[in-house]
């Protein structure tokens, strides 16, 4: 067995760097920081540029990364490379910040071969005590506790193919075969909603991503590693809905609300990518591309991504 996950990890490694160093990338640019307008911020439209420059916050870190800090990059046989991270935060999420408002931290997500999603605690807690010195947060247990509301709401919600057999939705299933409801949302958003005002202290949410939570992907995430998936649908399935949240790190600034579309709405967001691992997703297509090849580039970056934050928080206190 140690034979061939050595095997597996080396051609994994082998694979990445041949896409890696087959891009006729970009040029390397000295460690800095950055502050920059928002019209040099992709991400944002230009009408919502505006205002982030009069009343928001952008905040940016070119990191250069040396093989000397990475087991990683020696594996890949790099000497360097630039990971960019920034925040761009628009002014109502800027006031929650100024204002002492409190946020709540979602865990941070880890993803499974199957292409199924639990919590990961060991890096929840290290951004957590990160975002915990800048930022006024409710309780780590609360974290936990919202991110169960949030499943439990999607079970309530009784998705095809659920896993735990539930007698309201026996119910649920009747009617949808009468023709009364054809309900194709996510959650019962009445669940969060109730949740929320028992817990009327909370302002807002950080979460990675807003995109993820409003997504079907949701029907695929698990309470913990080792427990069940909350449907169970076919591998093709969960890997089409699924695949294009790999290898990320970015975390949204948002707010809740039962009746809009999307429920979550992001007013702000901070991220760390690297740009030449970009191609991963663009050689050779989509399709082959092994989970474990995006969860070792999503766990080169969450350590920079740390020391960022930590960055950031004090560079919004100066200001």
């Amino acid at each position: 067995m140690i034979g061939l996950s050595k095997y597996r990890k080396i051609s994994q490694l082998l694979i990445i760097s041949g896409l890696l160093t087959s891009c006729s990338v970009m040029d390397f640019y000295q460690s800095d920081i950055i502050k920059v307008s928002p019209e040099q911020s992709e991400p944002l439209k230009a009408s919502e540029a505006s205002k982030v420059l009069e009343n928001g916050w952008v905040y940016r870190e070119n990191i250069l990364v040396s093989s000397d800090d990475s087991g990683l990059l020696v594996d890949l046989g790099l000497e360097q490379v630039t990971l960019v991270a920034s925040c761009q935060l628009q002014p109502e999420a800027k006031q929650w910040l100024d204002t002492a408002e409190r946020g709540l931290l979602l865990p941070v997500m880890e993803f499974a071969a199957d292409f199924t999603f639990a919590p990961d605690l060991g890096k929840s807690a290290r951004l957590y005590k990160t975002l915990d010195q800048h930022i006024r947060l409710s309780s780590a247990s609360d974290s936990l506790r919202f991110y169960n509301t949030l499943l439990s709401s999607i079970e309530h919600n009784c998705p095809k193919n659920m896993n735990r057999e539930m007698d309201s939705c026996q119910f649920r299933k009747w009617m949808s075969f009468t023709g009364f409801s054809d309900n194709d949302r996510v959650y019962d958003s009445s669940r969060i909603e109730r949740w929320l005002k028992k817990h009327a202290d909370v302002d807002y949410l950080i979460m990675a991503t807003a995109e993820l939570y409003n997504a079907k992907a949701m029907l695929n995430s698990r309470y913990s590693a080792r427990s069940r998936v909350l449907t169970d649908k076919k591998l093709r399935v969960r890997e089409k809905t699924v695949r294009p949240f790999l290898g990320k790190v970015r975390y949204d600034w948002v707010q809740f609300n039962e009746s809009s579309e999307p429920l979550f709405k992001s007013y702000g967001f901070c991220e760390i990518h690297w740009p030449q691992s970009q191609s991963l997703r663009t050689v050779n297509g989509r399709d082959w591309q092994t989970v474990a090849q995006f969860e070792s580039i999503a766990d080169f970056m969450f350590p920079h991504f740390i020391n960022f934050m930590d960055n950031a928080g004090r560079e919004m206190q100066l200001r």
